[in-house]
């Protein structure tokens, strides 16, 4: 499809005179924009390309571990792909009222250095900036637990065995998820490991319920 558009820009010079379609990114938003105002297509090419490209780079990836003398013990055994469950979940709102936020920030910063006289200035600043637009409460009915922990509960229920104990995943892991297995790992005693996370929190968040250690995550995490 997007050769297609290309091809079609490009006899029909419709494409910017500025180096556009050497610039990925661009041309795919580029695109998004001129199949929305022109045609009355809504679709999000950029998002596809991405999601694509990340199993063409996981592929790579697999043929440069094929190489590796160090990891070739890895390799020498089976590779198997097992469809994990969907895992349940339940609708929450959450509360996002001053005196809620104020309560959250006070908990969260209790103890540190950011707890100065001029905290409390700061923190009533900070509120009415967070809330400005922002509604008292929001509705989660369908919420999410994301793939890393999705693996996580199968390998807690012994659903998947006999694996290492690292997460790969296309891209990097959300902020939640990653403090979420650093209190599992906590609780547990495991050392399981992601890449990195790229820090963002993402609405609809979800963590698995893991009876009966889920309890004990709520200090660490």
């Amino acid at each position: 499809m997007l050769l297609r558009i290309y091809w079609l820009w490009t006899h029909n010079d419709l494409l910017p005179k500025d180096g556009l379609a050497d610039d990925a990114v661009t041309l795919l938003d580029y695109a998004d924009t001129w199949l929305t105002e022109k045609r009355g297509i809504h679709v999000k090419l950029r998002r596809w390309a991405v999601k694509i490209m990340s199993f063409v780079i996981s592929a790579n990836r697999l043929v440069i571990l094929t190489q590796s003398h160090h990891l070739r013990k890895i390799i020498e055994g089976k590779f198997a792909i097992q469809p994990l469950p969907r895992p349940t979940t339940t609708p929450y709102r959450c509360n996002f009222s001053s005196e809620n936020v104020r309560v959250a920030l006070d908990a969260t910063l209790a103890g540190t250095t950011y707890c100065t006289a001029e905290w409390n200035e700061q923190r009533e600043s900070f509120i009415a900036r967070l809330r400005n637009g922002l509604k008292d409460s929001v509705d989660r009915l369908k919420p999410t637990v994301h793939a890393e922990l999705a693996m996580i509960m199968a390998m807690f229920k012994g659903e998947v065995q006999q694996v290492l104990p690292y997460i790969g995943v296309s891209k990097l892991s959300c902020i939640m998820c990653t403090h979420y297995i650093q209190a599992f790992n906590d609780v547990t005693g495991q050392k399981i490991v992601v890449k990195c996370t790229h820090g963002k929190a993402y609405p609809g968040w979800f963590w698995p319920n893991l009876p009966p250690v889920t309890e004990k995550f709520v200090k660490p995490f």
